[in-house]
C-alpha cells in the first residue's frame, strides 16, 4: 500500500517518439520484430501482459501522433499491428460497441466540458469473418498531434488458420434454433435477433485453438416468469458442439444464496411539478419513510400533448384553455414503467391555461407502488450521474423507453437481460428489491455492456461501483434481507485481494470477486477525499465512468489500475505520475493492484544512444 512514498525507475529514451511515423511498412514483420522496432522508437513505452501471455496495453509515454484521432490510430496499425500476430488488414473500424460507435470522447473538463481524449475501436477479422469479442483500441489526446497514450488490445493470433464458411451453416436453416430448444431444454426457445458465422478462438483468458462458429442469442420465458427465463449467448460448431455460452441474465446477487422550486406560471401554459413519495435513503423501503421528490424527466399529457419534466420533475404544458386533467402512467423520457403485479400506476391533477398543476404518484405509499417510483426515479438519477461525466457515452443518452419490469411475481433477487432491467417483490425473508443500489447494479450492467466489455465478475464489480460512486454508501443494497435494515449483501468497505489464480481472497465467484474492484474505488476515494475533499466525489465518479470504456473481457487485474491512471493523466507521460495518480496507487494497491512505478529520472539522448 502506498502512503504518498515516492519511487521510480530510470528511463533511459534515444529517440523521440516523433520518428515512429517514419515506418510504415513493417505488416510483414513477426510480432517480437515489430514490438522491437516500437521500443527502438519509444525506449520508455510500457508494456502489460495479461495473465495468458498476450500484450494487452502499451502505455506510459506516447507513441504515435497524427492529424486526426483516427489518423494516429491508422498510422500506428500500420506499422504495429503484429505485435499482436495480426496485419493492419486484420483491423476494420468498429465492431465493439453495440452502439456501433467507431469513436467516443472521454473525460470531459469540468470547466470547457471539452473531452481529454478519444478512443477509437477496431476489431480483428479473419477473411471475411470477425474474431468473436476481439478489439484494439487506441487513446489519444485531444491535442494538435493527437498523441496516442494507451493501446488496448484484446486480440487473437490465429497462426496459419484458414477461415472458411462451413457448409452446415448454410444449408440447416434450422440448426440454431434446434440446438437452442436442446441446450435450454425448452420446446418453446426461440431464437432473438439475427446470428452471425464468426471466428472463435477463445474468450478473455481462456484462448483456443481457432474454429468457425454460428453465435446467436436463444431465449424461453421471459422476465414475468423468472424460474423459467433463460437466456444465452451461444457459439455452435458446424457439428454442433457448444463453443461459448454465456448467461446473458445477470442477477444483483448469487441465485443459490438464501423537490426542485416550481416554475411560474405564464399566460398560454400550465405549468407545476410531477412528484412522488419515494425513498430517498439508501436502504430498501420498508425500512425508512418516503418523502415527497419530483420526478426526473416525467411525461405529462393533457389532451393528447405530451411533455416532458425537467430534471426535478418540473414542467410546462403548453395548454392555453380550460379545466382539463395532466398527468398519466408513470413514465418519462428515458424510462418506462412495468407494473408485472398489475396495471402501472398512474396520477393526474386538474387545472387552467395558467395554472400551476402538482401531480403527485404514490400518495399513500405501498409496497407495489413505491417500488414502480422508486425504479424510475433512481435509474433516472444513475443515468443523470453517467452523463455528466460522459455526455457522449454510447447509447445512454439517446435510448428512450427503455423498460423497468418492477415488482416481478418472485423474491429476493434483480437482474438486468440486455433488454431491460427487473426488480422483485417483497417475499422469502427478503424486501422489495426496486430500490436505490440495487437500481444502480442493475443499470451498471447495462453500461457495461453497451461499453463493450464482458460481464461476470468484472460487470457485478462495476455494477457496485456505480451503486456506491452515485451514494456514497459503502453497503450495498442495505435492507435488502427484511431481518437488516443495516447491513447490505455486499461492502464496498472491504479488505479483498487480487489473486491471479482465485481472483480475490473475497471468493472466486463473480460476485464475490466483484468486491475486488469496488474496495479499489471505494478506497480510491477515500484518499481523493483526504487529498482533495471539495471535487473528490466529480473525480471517483469520471474515473469509474469512463474507465468502463477502456476495459475487455470479464477479468479484474492491474491493468484496470493503468487505465484509471492514464484517465487521469494529463500530459501524456504517467512516468511523472498524473493529478491523482497518489490516491489511485493507494486505493488500488491497498487491494494487490499496484499502480506503475514512476520514473523520476529520464535521460534523453537527443542524438540517439552511442
Amino acid at each position: 500500500m502506498l502512503n504518498r512514498l515516492v519511487w521510480g525507475v530510470v528511463l533511459v529514451s534515444g529517440v523521440s517518439y516523433a520518428g515512429l511515423n517514419d515506418h510504415q511498412n513493417t505488416t510483414d514483420e513477426d510480432a517480437p520484430s515489430a514490438l522491437h522496432l516500437l521500443q527502438r522508437e519509444v525506449p520508455d513505452l510500457r508494456i502489460h501482459t495479461a495473465q495468458d501471455g498476450r500484450i494487452d496495453r502499451l502505455y506510459g509515454r506516447v507513441f504515435a501522433t497524427g492529424h486526426s484521432a483516427m489518423d494516429t490510430a491508422d498510422r500506428f496499425i500500420s506499422s504495429y499491428a503484429p505485435i499482436w500476430g495480426v496485419t493492419a488488414d486484420d483491423l476494420k473500424t468498429g465492431g465493439v460497441l453495440p452502439s456501433g460507435d467507431v469513436q467516443v470522447p472521454l473525460m470531459f473538463d469540468p470547466d470547457t466540458r471539452e473531452p481529454r481524449f478519444t478512443a477509437t475501436y477496431f476489431s480483428q477479422w479473419a477473411g471475411d469473418f470477425p474474431v468473436f469479442a476481439s478489439r484494439l483500441l487506441i487513446l489519444t489526446l485531444n491535442q494538435p498531434d493527437h498523441g496516442a497514450v494507451l493501446a488496448g488490445a484484446d486480440l487473437r493470433d490465429l497462426g496459419d488458420f484458414e477461415p472458411a464458411m462451413p457448409t452446415r451453416f448454410i444449408t440447416d436453416s434450422d440448426l440454431a434454433l434446434s440446438r437452442a430448444r436442446e441446450i435450454l431444454g425448452s420446446a418453446d426457445a426461440s431464437i432473438e435477433g439475427d446470428t452471425r458465422v464468426v471466428v472463435y478462438a477463445g474468450y478473455d483468458m481462456e484462448p483456443t485453438d481457432p474454429s468457425m462458429g454460428l453465435e446467436f442469442v436463444a431465449v424461453t420465458g421471459g422476465p414475468w416468469n423468472p424460474d423459467a427465463y433463460q437466456k444465452r449467448r451461444l457459439i455452435i460448431n458446424a457439428d454442433g458442439e457448444v463453443l461459448y455460452d454465456e448467461n446473458m441474465i445477470l442477477s444483483c446477487r448469487p441465485t443459490e444464496m438464501p423537490l426542485g422550486a416550481m416554475m411560474v406560471a405564464s399566460l398560454g401554459t400550465v405549468t407545476g411539478q410531477a412528484r412522488a413519495n419515494v425513498t430517498t435513503s439508501t436502504a430498501a423501503a420498508e425500512c425508512d419513510p418516503e418523502f415527497v421528490m419530483g420526478l426526473p424527466y416525467a411525461a405529462v399529457t393533457a389532451n393528447g400533448t405530451t411533455v416532458y419534466a425537467d430534471a426535478n420533475g418540473n414542467f410546462s404544458h403548453p395548454h392555453s384553455g380550460g379545466n382539463t386533467s395532466f398527468g398519466g402512467t408513470l413514465g418519462g423520457q428515458w424510462f418506462s414503467v412495468n407494473n408485472e403485479a398489475g396495471s402501472t400506476t398512474s396520477a393526474t391533477a386538474n387545472g387552467s391555461n395558467g395554472d400551476t398543476v402538482n401531480i403527485l404518484y404514490n400518495p399513500s405509499p405501498s409496497e407495489l407502488v413505491t417500488a414502480q417510483v422508486n425504479a424510475y426515479r433512481e435509474a433516472n438519477l444513475i443515468r443523470d450521474m453517467v452523463l455528466v461525466s460522459n455526455p457522449s457515452y454510447p447509447t445512454i443518452g439517446t435510448q428512450t423507453n427503455w423498460p423497468i419490469n418492477a415488482n416481478i411475481s418472485s423474491t429476493c433477487n434483480a437482474f438486468y437481460d440486455y433488454s431491460s432491467i427487473n426488480f422483485y417483490q417483497a417475499g422469502g425473508g427478503c424486501n422489495n428489491t426496486a430500490f436505490s443500489v440495487i437500481v444502480h447494479h442493475e443499470y451498471g450492467h447495462h453500461l457495461v455492456a453497451e461499453g463493450g466489455s464482458g460481464q461476470s465478475e468484472y460487470g457485478e464489480g462495476m455494477g457496485d461501483v456505480m451503486g456506491v460512486v452515485l451514494t456514497g454508501d459503502s453497503k450495498l443494497a442495505r435492507g435488502f434481507y427484511s431481518s437488516d435494515c443495516e447491513n447490505g449483501i455486499r461492502n464496498a468497505d472491504n479488505s479483498c485481494q487480487y489473486s491471479a489464480s482465485g481472483c480475490s481472497s473475497c471468493g472466486s465467484a463473480i460476485h464475490s470477486c466483484g468486491q475486488l474492484l469496488s474496495g479499489c474505488v471505494w478506497d480510491t476515494w477515500l484518499a481523493l477525499e483526504a487529498s482533495s475533499p471539495i471535487n473528490a466525489q466529480q473525480v471517483i465518479r469520471d474515473l469509474a465512468v469512463n474507465s468502463i470504456l477502456l476495459h475487455s473481457g470479464t477479468s479484474i487485474n492491474d491493468s484496470i489500475t493503468i487505465d484509471f491512471i492514464t484517465l487521469d493523466d494529463t500530459d501524456g507521460n504517467i512516468d511523472n505520475g498524473s493529478p491523482h495518480y497518489f490516491e489511485i496507487a493507494e486505493g488500488f494497491g491497498a487491494h494487490g493492484l499496484d499502480a506503475p512505478a514512476l520514473a523520476l529520472l529520464s535521460i534523453t539522448a537527443p542524438d540517439g544512444l552511442p
